[in-house]
C-alpha cells in the first residue's frame, strides 16, 4: 500500500510541475526606431521667407528684360527637359544645367547684394 501511495504523489507531484509555466518569461520587442524630426536641416529643404522669396538672376547680373527674358525662358525650358522635369518643377533638378548657363538662384535681397555696384 505505501508503494501505491508513494507512487500516486509522485505521479500528482510530476503533473504539477509540468502545467506550471516558467517563472521568467522573455520577449523580444522590436527596438523603438529614434524619431527624426523634419526640418530644414534634416530634409535639405529651405523655406523661403515669404518676404524675400528666391528668384532666378543672372551671375552678370543684367536684368531679365526683352531679349535676356526670352533667352532665360528658353534656357530653362532646356534645363527642365533635361532634367525631364515638367514646367515648374522642383528647382535643385535644374539648378546645375541654370548656373552653367549664367543662371543664379538666390534671395532677391541675396541677388540685389551680389549685384550693387555692378
Amino acid at each position: 500500500m505505501i508503494s501505491r501511495l508513494a507512487l500516486g504523489v509522485a505521479l500528482v507531484l510530476l503533473a504539477g510541475c509540468q502545467e506550471q509555466k516558467p517563472a521568467i518569461s522573455v520577449t523580444t520587442e522590436p527596438e523603438a526606431q529614434p524619431r527624426i524630426p523634419l526640418t530644414p536641416a534634416t530634409t535639405g529643404i529651405k523655406r523661403q521667407d515669404p518676404r524675400n522669396p528666391s528668384v532666378w538672376g543672372r551671375q552678370d547680373c543684367k536684368p531679365l528684360t526683352g531679349a535676356e527674358q526670352a533667352s532665360f525662358t528658353a534656357d530653362k525650358a532646356t534645363c527642365e527637359t533635361q532634367a525631364g522635369v515638367g514646367s515648374g518643377g522642383p528647382v535643385d533638378k535644374i539648378y546645375y544645367c541654370m548656373a552653367d548657363k549664367g543662371y543664379n538662384y538666390r534671395s532677391a535681397a541675396d541677388q540685389a547684394t551680389a549685384c550693387t555696384g555692378r
